[in-house]
This record gives structure tokens, sequence and C-alpha cells, in this order.
């Protein structure tokens, strides 16, 4: 599984991606993108598995990370 972390949000740079990479770090690779154009909804995170559907998040926060971690 992949999880991409837009790192261009504000809340990216306020140490978002590294607690979510540390969160999820048991079952996901986190990379950073620079951009996923959801700059209405900061901060925007993408789940994506091969062969399958993305699923794109906005509005998280580090109060989301145990729901990121059941999705």
């Amino acid at each position: 599984m992949n999880v991409f972390v837009c790192t261009s949000c504000r809340k990216g740079g306020e140490g978002f991606a590294e607690a979510l990479r540390h969160s999820l770090r048991a079952w996901a690779e986190v990379r950073d993108i620079d951009c996923m154009s959801g700059c209405s909804r900061d901060q925007t995170v993408a789940f994506r598995d091969q062969g399958k559907t993305a699923y794109l998040f906005g509005e998280l926060t580090c109060a989301d990370l145990p729901e990121l971690e059941n999705f």
C-alpha cells in the first residue's frame, strides 16, 4: 500500500507527513508529493494499492490518524 501526503499543504510543513509516516509504518509506505491540488481542503492524503482505485481525503489533522490507520 502506498500513501501519498501533500507536502505543499500548510499542515504538511507542520509535521503531519512525519506523524502519518510513523502511524502507518507497519503496513504502508508513506511518500511525500509536492501537490495534489487539494488546496481548498488542506491537508490532503491519497491511499493507493497496485491495481486498485486511489482514495483521496482532505481536511486532515493528527487527530484523524486513528481513523486513517483503520482505513
